[in-house]
């Protein structure tokens, strides 16, 4: 069970750009989703993330009928088409065996070994279009790579083109890994408001998500947000209304064991979890009795660990 993230996205962008329209789309929820008790999705993993939640366009009554012209017509990411009008939607079943499309440009360090791995350009452009000032600038290297002689003062920077942001890694202690020593490194969301550096991924200050979070309208076209898994870092309050969720820097951190000398990565994993706004709105039925609360829906765990082959060669 989950929130059901297609029409909770759908909800969310008509209630903040057309909220007169809000009747006719819970009529077209009911038709296009045979009449669902809620805003949750039961479906298996499999489904929602490949296979697709299957989207009835088959039915001839008008909210749902123009639901679904509308649907076609805007070429909505995630939707795929099968016969009998139907559509199915899901989350990555598009990128699912598929090359990353974008061009990263790179330095070679050959002038200065320090900027290896400095990511200047994605797709012939040297900055995003997407934020304001300096956050759409391309920090850091592309997170393959980094400098050599790294030490405890050295604050690392990588861009996330999934996030369309830089991180900047800190270090927190020494570690180990097959008997050569490393540094560890870690990183989290951040807190937007409060942070100067950050305050650009906002429209304003008091605009900025609780800590913790990080909106993604601007960046995926979806009406979500990021966060490390069990809200780690996070808002204290954000736990309140979910239950469940234990947050273990243990299991739920972003964090890197480099070789100092080389700036190698032995050891990495890359933590974010993806979630949704539930918000009571009398005007639809299904949100009518919703609390007013961010919601996770999965998150991804994106793991390394060099093998002897290359260990031998450190």
């Amino acid at each position: 069970v989950m929130p059901h993230v297609f029409m909770l996205a759908v909800a969310t962008v008509i209630s903040r750009d057309k909220p007169a329209m809000l009747n006719m789309i819970g009529k077209a929820f009911n038709g296009v989703f045979d009449d669902p008790p809620d805003m949750f999705l039961r479906v298996k993993a499999m489904d929602i993330l490949f296979r697709g939640v299957v989207i009835n366009c088959a039915r001839t009554e008008f909210a749902p009928k123009a639901f679904c012209t509308a649907l076609k017509k805007e070429n909505v990411a995630g939707l795929t088409f099968e016969p009998n009008n139907q559509l199915r939607f899901s989350l990555f079943a598009a990128r699912n065996g598929t090359v990353d499309p974008h061009v990263v440009t790179v330095k070679r360090g050959k002038t200065n070994v320090m900027d290896v791995g400095k990511v200047v350009a994605v797709d012939g452009k040297p900055q995003q279009e997407i934020w304001k000032d300096s956050c759409n600038e391309y920090q850091g290297t592309d997170g393959t790579v980094f400098p050599p002689f790294l030490t405890e003062n050295d604050r690392l920077q990588s861009f996330s083109g999934d996030l369309c942001r830089s991180f900047k890694p800190w270090y927190q202690k020494k570690t180990s890994y097959q008997g050569i020593k490393t540094n560890r490194y870690v990183a989290n969301i951040g807190d937007f408001a409060n942070d100067p550096e950050l305050q650009c991924f906002c429209d304003s200050p008091d605009t900025c998500p609780p800590k913790g979070l990080m909106d993604l309208m601007k960046c995926m076209s979806a009406p979500m947000y990021a966060s490390l898994p069990h809200f780690l870092d996070s808002d204290p309050e954000l736990l309140k209304n979910i239950k469940g969720l234990n947050p273990d820097p243990n299991e739920h951190s972003i964090a890197i064991d480099f070789e100092p000398i080389s700036g190698t990565p032995m050891v990495a994993r890359q933590r974010v979890q993806f979630n949704m706004l539930l918000l009571q709105n009398e005007k639809l039925e299904l949100c009518k009795t919703m609390p007013n609360t961010i919601a996770p829906l999965f998150w991804i765990e994106e793991g390394l660990a060099l093998n002897k082959t290359f260990v031998n060669m450190l």
